[in-house]
């Protein structure tokens, strides 16, 4: 068994393949075409493929569950994203050299873990990682201004960015998996389920990228850009 995704993905790398397979044979014709003196003034062939229909077909297997996936499969992980916090928090706040006895520690901890578990039961927080990072660092900053009251502003701003950043690139990670189809597709197992396939029809539209130089804040960068 294999997963659909899986398969639709490696048929789409597969086409990205041969078009580079094809532009490596144009270049090598067109280093031959400069090479002749009566060829380096016809035009280089090079073909494109604008459109690819592809028929796939499949056997429906299964619908792999993890037993939590519900209507809200991709939400993020809020117990693991729990975890995380709390040391690039403390992390964070080292970085920036800022300090708290155990007992204030202690005491904005608590008040962190209460505001996860408020988040935890908002449905909207979960999905949307930037407002749940937005969130945890707003009564982050919230609690060590009440606990530092004569800490300086820069410092809770630069706490704040480098908090936010951090934070977002991790709680991405930690969304969790929807459920995955999986299907039979190999010529053998597909002859034994007999007339129980779905053939799915897909149609491939061709987009072209290329290499770019912009120039950003003083500093030239090389960026992929349609073409």
């Amino acid at each position: 068994m294999y997963y659909l995704g899986d398969i639709i993905g490696y048929l789409l790398s597969e086409c990205t393949i041969a078009r580079a397979r094809a532009d490596s044979e144009s270049l090598r014709i067109a280093e031959l075409y400069a090479s002749d003196s009566f060829l380096r003034h016809f035009p280089v062939p090079r073909f494109r493929t604008p459109t690819i229909t592809i028929e796939l077909p499949v056997a429906i297997s299964k619908l792999e569950l993890d037993g939590t996936a519900d209507i809200n499969h991709g939400k993020i992980d809020m117990a693991r994203s729990r975890t995380a916090f709390f040391k690039i928090l403390f992390d964070t706040m080292t970085s920036v050299n800022v300090k708290l006895p155990q007992k204030l520690m202690d005491s904005v901890r608590k008040e962190l873990t209460r505001e996860f578990d408020i988040l935890k039961r908002s449905p909207e927080y979960v999905i949307d990682t930037k407002t749940l990072v937005k969130q945890l660092v707003s009564r982050t900053v919230q609690e060590l201004r009440h606990a530092l009251p004569g800490i300086e502003e820069s410092v809770l701003q630069e706490l704040t960015k480098r908090l936010g950043e951090r934070c977002y690139r991790t709680f991405v990670r930690f969304r969790q998996l929807p459920p995955r189809l999986m299907v039979l597709a190999t010529s053998q197992e597909l002859r034994e389920v007999g007339d129980t396939i779905t053939r799915i029809h897909l149609t491939v539209s061709e987009e072209a990228v290329e290499w770019t130089v912009i120039e950003s804040e003083g500093k030239s960068v090389d960026r992929l850009v349609p073409e």
